[in-house]
């Protein structure tokens, strides 16, 4: 398999980055004009776009993305990935791999409404993974180890060396 490319970032810069795949809620599609955006991509492996947060504040993922079959890994303060969300054909998320362990699950899947890239957990549960879909998580994960993407990650809030 092809290595990723490891993308340029100031370490410490804290402002808006236009990262042309990745929009703000999905505003930027929908008013077909550019918004502030809440992400900053630190690497990218195939079409797997590791993402770390602009702002101190908790945000979550755009309901859309610019780019089909998009996947985002969204890496924490800590420099930990904290979740893997996948987009379909339509650009809309249709489920969200989750890392933090929250009510005794370990690492589960949220399914996602593809009308409106909403989490449905009342209607269908959050579930283990299937095997490919371990596949695919265990290949993320090595690239992030790979390239150190945790120091990166430290490095660009302010945290590392």
């Amino acid at each position: 398999m092809q290595d990723g490319i490891i993308l340029s970032c100031k370490i410490g810069e804290k402002k808006y980055v236009k990262d042309y795949n990745m929009g703000s809620r999905g505003q930027a599609l929908k008013s077909g004009g550019f918004t502030e955006y809440k992400y900053h991509t630190i690497a990218r492996y195939n079409n797997v776009r590791f993402v770390v947060q602009n702002e101190g504040k908790r945000v979550k993922l755009p309901e859309m993305s610019n780019s089909r079959w998009a996947v985002y890994t969204t890496l924490g303060k800590d420099g930990y990935i904290k979740s893997v969300s996948f987009y379909n054909g339509g650009r809309k998320k249709y489920k969200e791999i989750d890392l933090v362990d929250h009510k005794g699950l370990g690492i589960h899947v949220h399914t996602c409404n593809p009308k409106t890239s909403l989490r449905v957990d009342e209607e269908i549960p959050p579930r283990k993974l299937t095997a490919y879909e371990t596949s695919r998580l265990n290949r993320i994960i090595n690239f992030y180890n790979k390239h150190n993407l945790k120091e990166k990650t430290t490095n660009y809030y302010g945290g590392g060396k």
